[in-house]
C-alpha cells in the first residue's frame, strides 16, 4: 500500500473516532457493528478527506481551517441531521427548549458548529500531522478519487436527510443553512486572520487548549440550565472560537499540538470518565488509552527540541 494511500485512510479513520465515539455521540460497543462503523466511517471520514484537501489546496491558514470546519458542522448538522430544526432531536435536552428561537434550536446550533469543526476536522487533521508528519499539508487526493468521495458523502448525507428521521425542517430556514454552509466553504478558501498583536495563547498553548474546552463546557453545556438568556453564550462562544484559531497562526507545529493537548486533555480524561459514570462502558479507557497515545507520539516526535519556527 502506497504512504498516501494509508495517510488517507488513517486520516479518514480519526475523523469518526474523535466525534462520534472519544465524544460519546456512539459508545464504542456500538460503533463496532458493522453498519453502523461503515455509515460512520463513510460519512465523516470522506467529509475530512475533502476539507482537508480544500484547505491544502486553497488556504491552508487558520482561517481557512475554521470556515471549513464552520462549513462542515453546518452540512452536517443543519443540513443532513437537521439536528438545528427538529425540536425533538434525541440529543437535544435542554437545548431543545433552551436558545429555541424561529424554530431554531440556536445554542444547540452554535455549540455543535464549534464542536465539529474542532472535533471532526481540526483535531483529525492535528493527529494526522503528528503521526505523519512528512505529509504535513500534502495533498492526499486526485481528481478520481475526490469525486468518489464526494459521492460517498452525498450518498450517506441525502441518507440521513431522508431516513435518520422523520422531521421534515421548514424549507426556507434549511435552504438557507445550505447557502450558509456553502458560504463558509467558498470564504474558506480565501480569508486570512490579520497578524495579532498580543497572542497570550502561543506563549502558554496547552493551558489556553485547556481553557477553551473548559470554557465552551461552561458555556453549551452547563449554562443552559441557568437562568441565563440564551444569547450569552452565544455571544461569547463565538468570538471565543474565532479567537481560538485566530491564535494558531503565530504558532509553531509543535505548539499547535500542546494546543491539542491541552483542549483533549478536558475531554478525554474529564469528559469521557464523566460519560463512563453514565453507563457508556469502555469510554474512560478509550479516552485515557488515546490521549496516553498522543503523548507518547507528541514526545516521540519533539524529544530533544528542533527549530519550530512558524510554519506557512
Amino acid at each position: 500500500m502506497k504512504r498516501k494511500t494509508l495517510a488517507a485512510i488513517v486520516l479518514s479513520l480519526l475523523s469518526p473516532f474523535f466525534a462520534e465515539i472519544l465524544s460519546g455521540s456512539t459508545p464504542p460497543l456500538e460503533a463496532i457493528n458493522p453498519i453502523t462503523f461503515l455509515s460512520l466511517w463513510g460519512f465523516y471520514g470522506s467529509g475530512v478527506l475533502l476539507f482537508h484537501e480544500l484547505w491544502v489546496r486553497k488556504n491552508p491558514t487558520a482561517g481557512g481551517i475554521m470556515l471549513f470546519g464552520f462549513s462542515y458542522g453546518i452540512l452536517e448538522e443543519g443540513i443532513f441531521v437537521k439536528s438545528w430544526f427538529d425540536p425533538h432531536w434525541v440529543d437535544l435536552g435542554v437545548l431543545g427548549t433552551y436558545g429555541r428561537v424561529m424554530g431554531v434550536n440556536a445554542v444547540w446550533a452554535v455549540w455543535l458548529t464549534i464542536f465539529h469543526a474542532f472535533m471532526s476536522i481540526w483535531v483529525p487533521i492535528m493527529v494526522f500531522e503528528l503521526i505523519f508528519p512528512d505529509m504535513k499539508r500534502e495533498k492526499l487526493l486526485n481528481k478520481k478519487s475526490a469525486v468518489f468521495l464526494i459521492s460517498v458523502y452525498l450518498f450517506i448525507g441525502i441518507l440521513m436527510l431522508f431516513f435518520l428521521t422523520h422531521y421534515i425542517p421548514p424549507f426556507i430556514p434549511w435552504l438557507l443553512t445550505l447557502l450558509l454552509a456553502l458560504l463558509f466553504a467558498y470564504l474558506g478558501c480565501h480569508f486570512r486572520f490579520p497578524p495579532l498583536r498580543r497572542n497570550w495563547p502561543a506563549k502558554h498553548p496547552f493551558i489556553f487548549g485547556l481553557i477553551y474546552l473548559i470554557s465552551l463546557f461552561i458555556l453549551f453545556v452547563m449554562v443552559p440550565y441557568t437562568t441565563i438568556p440564551f444569547f450569552v453564550p452565544i455571544s461569547i462562544g463565538i468570538p471565543l472560537a474565532v479567537y481560538f484559531y485566530w491564535s494558531m497562526d503565530s504558532m509553531s507545529p509543535r505548539d499547535l499540538h500542546l494546543l491539542m493537548l491541552g483542549s483533549l486533555s478536558f475531554w478525554l480524561l474529564f469528559m469521557d470518565f464523566i460519560f463512563e459514570l453514565n453507563g457508556l462502558l469502555g469510554q474512560f479507557a478509550f479516552g485515557l488509552g488515546t490521549y496516553i497515545l498522543l503523548v507518547y507520539l507528541f514526545r516521540k516526535r519533539y524529544r530533544g527540541g528542533g527549530n519550530f519556527k512558524r510554519e506557512k
